[in-house]
């Protein structure tokens, strides 16, 4: 029971590991676990009583080898990839049919069964004594200064005029010159917006290559980079999320500047209590969304979910409007939204609507037409804001942003470009 046990819970602890840095819901990965490790010990009952197995201790073995096969199917993708030239789920099949019988045999010796519980729980303590030392790195290096450029120090008074301030912050929006090379024309919606009053900075780029660093930057207004390196990864990652949430020195001072503040991220869980609106787009406990894509991505299981429908729990310009008017009835207002619409996922359809069906990369660049009309519909719904703002409060601040470039050259591992063109990419981004 405990080898079985201890495999059934080891890619979930992985998991948790290799996605640190990301805003998942661990307690949708511990229900999905419990669910997992109870499924398992259920295929234990039945194995072990086959006359194959002389043994529990043979049964556990082999089942613990199944899980992982079955866990294993990502792995095995990129060995295919790497031995065939693309992804071969004909060569997991091969390998889940072959593994079974081969283990059928080994199984039976007395050393795999004592080794079996070791090897589990060296694959769950491992991931877990990371998790441990990332955690206690993260608490001990939290409020730490990043760099040595004290920005964040600097007292704030009173805004002596209080303007309505909008903060519209992409990821992964390219700038005017590189969205030609990728073989769009955003000139039309650059001049709707100099049209409307924006400035475009034609030349803007970003600091950073990546969004935590973007973000913590900027709302805790020092740099990530300093004469001594980069800043330690949990102090970044934690104060992205502290971006995301309210809780940080940008929305202090609008704060105590007595403004009402409103936020829409995909991370926006457990909000600043002292935030007026946040909105967020989880899922309930039980639905479906990018957790539980990236969970059966680590399975065979995904060629099925290719055809469900994964809500993405990213924030889009088209989630805005449905709360834009509750916001303009305020003043004056500090919004922030940290918007998806131009980063994979590509979701919209032509005429603007979304749809996540078949959707289970939420990470990797892919191009086609899909990135183009995304382009074009985040650029519609941008300049509807954009009016609906002007109309209510001419006065208003409105800065549409970027946190870094796209990435269709960065993250290819394509060797036909060179590593300049891809970090040209990456770093130029829409600023007005």
């Amino acid at each position: 029971y405990l080898t079985v046990a201890l495999f059934a819970i080891w890619p979930f602890v992985n998991f948790a590991y290799a996605n640190i840095y990301e805003s998942f819901s661990y307690a949708r990965i511990l229900i999905i676990a419990v669910v997992t490790v109870a499924a398992a010990l259920a295929l234990f009952e039945i194995v072990k009583r086959l006359p194959l197995f002389r043994n529990p201790a043979a049964a556990a073995a082999f089942v613990a080898l199944l899980i992982v096969v079955f866990f294993g199917y990502q792995l095995t993708s990129m060995a295919a990839h790497a031995l065939f030239g693309e992804y071969h789920l004909r060569t997991w099949v091969a390998v889940a049919l072959v593994t079974p019988i081969l283990g059928l045999i080994v199984v039976r010796t007395r050393a795999v069964q004592a080794a079996a519980p070791v090897v589990g729980a060296i694959l769950v303590a491992v991931p877990l004594v990371q998790i441990g030392v990332w955690l206690g790195a993260d608490r001990a290096t939290a409020n730490q200064p990043l760099a040595a450029s004290r920005v964040g120090d600097q007292a704030f008074g009173a805004i002596a005029e209080p303007r309505s301030v909008y903060l519209f912050v992409h990821d992964g929006y390219p700038r005017d010159d590189v969205l030609r090379q990728l073989g769009y024309d955003n000139e039309p919606f650059l001049r709707k917006l100099e049209e409307s009053g924006f400035y475009v900075a034609m030349e803007a780029r970003s600091n950073y290559d990546a969004t935590v660093r973007a973000l913590s930057s900027m709302f805790f207004m020092e740099p990530v980079f300093s004469a001594a390196g980069m800043a330690p990864m949990p102090v970044i990652n934690d104060r992205s999320h502290r971006a995301q949430t309210g809780d940080n020195p940008v929305h202090d001072v609008f704060l105590a500047n007595g403004y009402y503040t409103a936020l829409f991220s995909s991370s926006a869980r457990n909000c600043n209590p002292e935030i007026d609106f946040c909105a967020t787009k989880w899922p309930e406990a039980f639905g479906l969304g990018q957790l539980e894509a990236n969970l059966l991505k680590m399975t065979p299981l995904i060629h099925l979910a290719n055809r469900l429908t994964f809500p993405n729990e990213s924030s889009y310009t088209v989630d805005i409007l449905g709360f834009l008017d509750q916001v303009l009835g305020e003043s004056p207002v500090f919004l922030v939204a940290h918007i998806f619409d131009v980063h994979p996922p590509f979701a919209y359809k032509a005429s603007c609507r979304q749809s996540f069906e078949g959707k289970t990369d939420f990470f990797n660049y892919y191009f086609g037409p899909d990135f183009h009309i995304a382009v074009e519909c985040a650029n519609r719904n941008l300049i509807t804001i954009v009016e609906r703002i002007i109309a209510s409060d001419p006065e208003a601040i409105i800065v549409i942003a970027a946190d870094h470039g796209s990435g269709f050259n960065y993250w290819l591992n394509d060797l036909s470009f060179s590593a300049p063109e891809a970090m040209f990419e990456r770093f130029a981004t829409l600023s007005a």
